[in-house]
């Protein structure tokens, strides 16, 4: 089933972060059973070229943070990207110019010859599939894009909103702990704002303890951590148990 319908149906989701470029990481990430893995080139080591490479290498379902907007969007769903995630929209006006992106009927350029069309092979209606089928995210980690959540959450265009506590603490002067009342009310404000308009609330976890409470206030796609530090983390643990005692 496409990304897009998974979101809307409201499935319970989990993913897995890639942020070190390298496509046999993504192979490796995506074959743990995670529903999908996303690229992060905002954070991430890895540019545009590796993301393609590790999109092919996944063999599933690939989402890819874009921060430099709609362009590079369409750059990535052209290599086969299964959806967008939209980092920093600070209103409802730049949610719908970023969310119009993803879609042929909005402002996605034509590329029939790209590898998300089979190189060209593709049926006659690959661009009404494509627009059905590829998902939307935009990350509400900014005050106003909070304090327009609702707006956000309306939009025909939009998926999912997708809750960022790092920065949308920062932004708010709070600390990055979701068992602070104020960024945890702010976390029931935005899975109230997608159930309300029957989207995906999602949200980044640290780790996975919190995973239970946030599911509870009605978030349904969960993601945690990232590959670089499930890595240090393992390493750091193998090489204190290999210490002599």
């Amino acid at each position: 089933m496409k990304m897009r319908r998974r979101l809307r149906a409201r499935e319970q989701l989990i993913a897995g972060w890639l942020d070190l470029g390298s496509a046999a990481t993504a192979e490796l990430t995506a074959a743990a059973g995670f529903d999908a893995v996303i690229v992060d080139l905002e954070h991430g080591a890895g540019d545009e070229a590796a993301a393609r490479g590790q999109i092919a290498a996944a063999g599933g379902p690939v989402l890819v943070r874009t921060p430099d907007g709609g362009t590079q969007a369409g750059r990535m769903l052209d290599a086969g990207a299964a959806g967008v995630i939209f980092p920093r929209a600070t209103s409802v006006d730049e949610a719908r110019d970023l969310a119009q992106a993803v879609r042929y009927t909005g402002s996605r350029g034509v590329s029939p010859f790209a590898r998300s069309n089979r190189w060209g092979a593709g049926g006659g209606a690959w661009r009404e599939e494509a627009d059905a089928g590829v998902a939307c995210l935009i990350q509400i980690e900014r005050a106003t894009a909070l304090d327009q959540v609702d707006a956000i959450a309306a939009l025909d265009d939009v998926d999912a909103l997708y809750m960022g506590p790092a920065d949308l603490s920062n932004d708010l002067g709070l600390p990055p702990d979701l068992g602070q009342p104020e960024l945890f009310a702010a976390a029931e404000r935005i899975a109230r704002a997608a159930a309300d308009h029957a989207k995906t609330a999602a949200i980044h976890l640290p780790a996975p303890e919190r995973a239970r409470d946030v599911r509870s206030i009605g978030f349904s796609f969960i993601t945690c951590s990232f590959e670089s530090q499930l890595l240090r983390v393992a390493s750091e643990r193998t090489a204190d148990a290999l210490r002599p005692s």
